[in-house]
């Protein structure tokens, strides 16, 4: 009797125990970070790609030296002879040399105008001012005169070209807003910008290589033919979608103006026998209010004409006031 009881004493007490012990848990698994995913670099247009390419931003890049500009004077001179009525407005740089000895850089409009970028012998008392890159002392007026002017978005302007969107333009502070209005526009671009060195990218440099309208186009020693004969199909393909838009606009304004003036000449007929030949019964009444109700949808459908027949999907007569 008494060893039953404290057998079950114990059981209580170690009832009591568990039960006001905390629940054991099972053990949790370690956290990691999430996996650091990288973005993949924008793939470099390949040849059979650029003449199926929407963008009217073609974006030239690769190393010094590799034949950047000579690509951009080369398409545009074939441009030029094989579309001579186009309107290219632009530059490009070119290098100046002394004795076999680069000494700087010189802007070169589309239509032959030169002048100063940069040069390692400029000592005048204004230069000391200038901004440097590595030896070379930076011309922003001279720049500024000669590239702005050339990057004013104009409607009868085909085509831009931009050589180069590089380190010694961007020390300008009105270049770069220049050129993405130019990029913003309609009008085809043709453009040059550096490769990043040493992994790094100038910011507007930068900016432009990610622009959603941009299509690079990498050059390299073994592609350089294939790829200047890809550009110029692809501006070519570009120009002609163009001049057939501008085509079909300047039919539709000639369409335009002709609908409009028969409209007047007819408005004019009817205010003239409305003004002639007042009612004098019942029924020169009631003709009468014929006119004038063709009178009224004659001003309706005039004012729905001129407005580009966009005001609503009703047809004009809809408007006419009963």
């Amino acid at each position: 009797m008494w060893q039953r009881d404290k057998h079950r004493n114990r059981q209580t007490r170690i009832s009591t125990q568990q039960r006001h012990q905390p629940p054991v848990l099972p053990p949790t698994p370690a956290l990691r970070p999430p996996p650091v995913t990288r973005p993949s670099p924008r793939p470099a247009a390949t040849t059979d790609q650029m003449a199926a390419a929407p963008s009217r931003c073609l974006l030239v890049t690769g190393p010094p030296g590799v034949g950047k500009t000579t690509l951009v004077t080369r398409v545009f001179e074939t441009l030029r002879e094989s579309h001579p009525h186009l309107n290219i407005r632009g530059f490009y740089t070119r290098e100046v040399r002394e004795s076999g000895e680069r000494v700087g850089f010189e802007v070169v409009t589309l239509d032959g105008r030169t002048g100063p970028l940069a040069s390692s012998k400029v000592s005048s008392r204004e230069s000391v001012r200038w901004p440097t890159v590595g030896r070379y002392k930076v011309d922003i007026a001279s720049l500024e005169s000669l590239a702005l002017p050339e990057l004013q978005v104009k409607d009868d302007t085909d085509l831009f070209i931009i050589d180069e969107v590089g380190k010694m333009e961007l020390f300008s502070s009105a270049f770069f807003p220049a050129v993405m209005r130019v990029i913003e526009s309609n009008i085809p671009v043709l453009a040059t910008i550096p490769v990043p060195r040493l992994g790094r990218d100038i910011p507007g440099v930068a900016r432009l290589r990610n622009h959603p309208g941009a299509v690079i186009y990498t050059l390299n020693t073994g592609n350089r033919d294939a790829m200047r004969e890809g550009v110029y199909n692809h501006l070519s393909s570009l120009l002609q979608k163009r001049n057939a838009v501008r085509i079909m606009s300047r039919r539709r304004s000639n369409m335009k103006k002709h609908v409009s003036f028969k409209l007047n000449k007819l408005c004019f007929s009817v205010l003239f026998i409305l003004q002639h030949q007042a009612p004098t019964s019942g029924s020169d009444l009631h003709l009468h209010k014929g006119f004038f109700q063709s009178i009224q949808t004659l001003v309706i459908v005039k004012l729905w004409y001129n407005s580009g027949c966009q005001l609503s999907n009703d047809s004009p007569m809809d408007y006419v006031i009963n």
